[in-house]
């Protein structure tokens, strides 16, 4: 824990003060030296070269750091602003950290020197070991010089200067909640460089570039700066009420009555309908993921034991209701406890599958013994489910942002029961919504309130995984990214750290002929290019580890193992090969094409011996073909009929593709699509 010889820290909605104890008068009273808690007990501070260190106290103020043999002074700038910079750090420890001023003294404790790395992205890097790894692993997990710093979903119209999060040991209890990517991708730079490693998580499902992006520099990129927008309720109403009628329509048609609230039918809603009958679900999660590739409406049913003690503590602190909290459910939803309904959310919702749910119960419905949750889902297109997290599926007090009331929350089971109501088959041609602005897209906001309140924290790079809520801007994105990670470079002080991306795993269906262009192999692409022309930025294949039915494909352990393959060779100069074999050049070989490779490693192969369907050649006039491939060294030469004068090649350009082009290390080839030359 924490130490404070002079003074302690309390934390509230305001932030963090420090109270001063012991000699003043014998009262606690607030004083003015103030640090983020990004710095705290147990930190990894990163090691061989200047750590920046900062904080507020009273203007003029002289503030002292010391830590292991140095010493170095600041003094508050009129704003009461401080900052100073430690020298290079030694990897090891742990050390303790102290910082004065005056009589007030801030002291960190089990303080680590090693490499430290910001983990950031959408949800495939928000995805937790719970949900990929298995119990027994978690179990295991044991490593006291790993340190993991969670941060919690935050957005701001402005740069924020703090965050709540605290360092943590890297442990079974701390790992379970951890993003996965992250946690494999830091156990791996841990074994193999045996230094301490400090990961900070600031991820968010769902969410585009531009959340991540400052949105200063997103009104200075021409692409996008026409598209930003006050995203006010009444414009963003204004956008989506001519869809509405649209969706309603189809709701309409594709209904068929309502048997879980009818008194005729066999009450789906109620505590005593028996569901033993119906196939398990995992919720947070979606059906598709599971089995069942359908629009309609479906019920997910799911029991909580209550005794009459919690029911009296979620139900208490002066509060006539419960909450019951779901998070997001995708599309809409009518939401019953032991048959009564407490909550819908429909089209009239902007975004509304993004809309996470949370619906007053009253007391006097819940009821010592069994309970159901029970929510009838009209899914209109994509996945449906329950998207959660894990951390919004409780029931509890209405008072939910108290520290008190989040104790007595009490978590949701994670089994749901399943049953289809009335299926549209085959899958439907729904309305599509809107196409989101830049303003819908939270623009700036993740920066504002994940991101800037890490800043200066000293950082060897960082991680990404994200892409799939831009893919239908696969056009803009590229640009996009590059902004960011030059926005990001620029605020940590100008330095090319490195930005190590993943590239979009495969998933959905493909329709199996060579001109097939989705969005997702050009999004991918995006990636490719933003590695190839920005320096220090890698890019990790997860193609190979793709699901065709879920969009978060449980294999983290490879793609974070991939990433660290890529620092670990690039960044800390291992004599491994970084990745698999990625395109350097296709050049014209009688009437077909031959194309070089670079990070070949021992030399390509061919995952059992096909690669059919991989490769496609294309001509100046759009026609496509599949590509005979034959593995010639350090090359690959094609051919194919139909295609007398081939002017681009494409590899793995599907949503799944077959994608067998290995290195003898046995890692996946990147995705392309490049032009040929002469």
């Amino acid at each position: 824990m924490r130490t404070m010889s002079i003074s302690k820290r309390t934390t509230g909605m305001a932030g963090c003060v420090l109270v001063c104890v012991g000699w003043m008068s014998g009262a606690a009273e607030a004083e003015s030296l103030w640090m983020p808690k990004v710095f705290g007990d147990g930190m990894v501070l990163q090691r061989g070269g200047a750590v920046p260190v900062w904080g507020k106290a009273s203007p003029g103020a002289k503030v002292t750091i010391a830590i292991e043999d140095q010493t170095v002074d600041a003094v508050a700038n009129d704003s009461g602003i401080w900052r100073v910079n430690l020298k290079a750090l030694d990897a090891g420890g742990p050390h303790t950290m102290r910082v004065e001023a005056g009589a007030e003294r801030i002291e960190f404790v089990d303080v680590l020197v090693g490499e430290v790395w910001i983990c950031s992205g959408q949800s495939n890097m928000e995805w937790n070991m719970a949900s990929s790894d298995s119990a027994s692993e978690i179990a295991s997990v044991n490593h006291p010089k790993i340190r993991l710093l969670n941060g919690p979903r935050v957005r701001s119209k402005t740069p924020m200067d703090d965050i709540d999060v605290k360092w943590q040991v890297c442990g079974p209890d701390a790992v379970r909640g951890f993003s996965a990517v992250a946690y494999h991708f830091g156990e791996r730079l841990h074994r193999e460089l045996d230094v301490p490693v400090g990961l900070i998580k600031v991820a968010w499902g769902g969410t585009a570039a531009e959340a991540w992006t400052p949105i200063e520099r997103l009104r200075a990129m021409p692409i996008v700066k026409d598209r930003i927008e006050p995203m006010t309720p009444e414009l963003l109403e204004a956008r989506w009420r001519p869809w509405v009628p649209k969706l309603l329509a189809w709701h309409e048609a594709t209904g068929r009555g309502d048997p879980g609230v009818s008194p005729l039918a066999s009450g789906f809603a109620g505590a005593a309908f028996d569901d033993s009958s119906w196939p398990v679900m995992k919720m947070p999660g979606n059906i598709e993921s599971q089995g069942e590739v359908m629009d309609g409406i479906f019920w997910l049913r799911a029991t909580i034991e209550l005794t009459a003690e919690q029911i009296a503590s979620v139900t208490s602190m002066g509060q006539a209701n419960a909450m019951l909290s779901l998070g997001a459910v995708d599309d809409m939803d009518r939401t019953y406890v032991n048959g009564v309904e407490v909550g819908s959310t429909g089209p009239e919702v902007p975004r509304f599958w993004m809309k996470a749910r949370q619906y007053a119960v009253p007391a006097e419905v819940l009821r010592p013994g069994k309970n159901v949750v029970a929510v009838r889902v009209h899914d209109h297109m994509g996945n449906g489910g329950i998207a959660g997290p894990v951390g919004s599926m409780w029931i509890g007090p209405a008072d939910v942002e108290s520290n008190e009331g989040k104790a007595r929350r009490v978590g949701l089971p994670g089994e749901w029961r399943f049953g289809v109501e009335h299926r549209v088959t085959p899958k439907s041609d729904t309305p599509m919504p809107p196409t989101p602005s830049i303003g819908e897209k939270m623009a700036g906001e993740l920066w504002n309130g994940m991101v800037h309140p890490l800043v200066p924290y000293a950082m060897r790079g960082a991680i990404w995984y994200q892409g799939e809520s831009n893919a239908g801007e696969w056009r803009e994105y590229a640009d996009l990214m590059e902004l960011m990670i030059a926005s990001w470079r620029e605020a940590w002080g100008g330095s090319e750290f490195p930005f190590l991306q993943v590239q979009l795993a495969g998933y959905m269906n493909n329709n199996g002929e060579p001109n097939e262009n989705p969005n997702w192999a050009n999004l991918r692409e995006a990636q490719r290019r933003v590695a190839a022309r920005m320096k220090n930025v890698g890019m990790a294949v997860a193609i190979d580890v793709g699901d065709a039915k879920d969009i978060h494909p449980r294999n983290k352990r490879a793609v974070g193992e991939r990433l660290a393959q890529i620092a670990l060779a690039e960044t800390y100069g291992k004599a491994i090969v970084p990745g698999g074999p990625r395109p350097v050049m296709a050049r014209r070989d009688g009437s077909g094409v031959r194309v070089s490779f670079d990070h070949v490693g021992s030399g390509l192969v061919a995952r059992e011996n096909d690669l059919s369907k991989n490769f496609a050649l294309g001509d100046a006039d759009g026609n496509w073909a599949w590509a005979d491939a034959t593995i010639e060294g350090e090359t690959i030469k094609l051919s194919a009929s139909g295609i007398g004068e081939p002017t681009r090649v494409r590899y793995a350009w599907q949503n799944l593709p077959p994608a067998s082009l290995y290195n003898a290390e046995q890692l996946p080839a990147e995705p392309f699509e490049i032009d040929v030359v002469p």
